[in-house]
C-alpha cells in the first residue's frame, strides 16, 4: 500500500533530514516539512529524496519506517 512521504526541512542532531509518513507520529509541523511523493515503502522515499536534492543526508524515521531501516541495514551487511 502506497503512502505519501515527507521530509523535514531541518536536520536533527547528527544532520540527517528525516523522512515520515504522513501518518508518523513525528512529522513535522507543515510549515517544516517537504512532501515528497507517494510510495510504496521508506526505502524507495529515502532514495528520491537523495535523487531529488543530491545529498545523502537523509534516514528513514525509527517510529514510522522502523522496517525500512533493518531491510537497509541487512542490506549493507
Amino acid at each position: 500500500m502506497k503512502n505519501f512521504y515527507y521530509s523535514s526541512d531541518k536536520a536533527n542532531n547528527s544532520d540527517l533530514h528525516v523522512i515520515h509518513t504522513m501518518d508518523c507520529d513525528q512529522l513535522p509541523p507543515l510549515t517544516e516539512r517537504t512532501l515528497l511523493g507517494l510510495f510504496t515503502n521508506g526505502t524507495e522515499a529515502l532514495n528520491a529524496a537523495k535523487q531529488q536534492f543530491h545529498t545523502e543526508n537523509f534516514v528513514d524515521c525509527p517510529s514510522c519506517c522502523p522496517w525500512d531501516q533493518k531491510r537497509t541495514f541487512r542490506e549493507i551487511n
